[in-house]
């Protein structure tokens, strides 16, 4: 039972930085959080006011983050314009039965 319990602190410990836990941290909490955390989650797609509040109280720096942001909503927003676009809902060819020959038979086959 103990193994047990030490296993699921060590776990959970390791996400406390992930920047969904850091979004859900009242801002009382958020003064302990790192700098390097804090930028990660005020330009994630969990960011909330009081995120971007800790950051200007903080005076951070978070361009580099928020490059990685905006090329992460770039591909995203490519990925639904592929899915939106004519390409990606072309109709399927229609295959057309014939007949072929397979060692002197005649079987039917399609041909695209």
């Amino acid at each position: 039972m103990k193994t047990q319990i030490l296993l699921a602190a060590v776990l959970l410990s390791g996400c406390t930085s992930a920047p969904f836990l850091v979004a859900t941290l009242p801002a009382e909490d958020l003064a302990a959080v790192s700098d390097y955390n804090l930028c990660r989650a005020a330009y994630s797609r969990h960011a909330t006011r009081t995120l971007e509040l800790e950051v200007r109280r903080r005076e951070l720096d978070c361009s580099g983050h928020l490059a990685v942001a905006e090329a992460r909503q770039a591909h995203a927003l490519g990925v639904a314009n592929y899915f939106n676009s004519s390409a990606f809902k072309a109709p399927v060819p229609q295959t057309q039965q014939t007949d072929c020959y397979l060692l002197g038979n005649v079987v039917r086959c399609r041909q695209y």
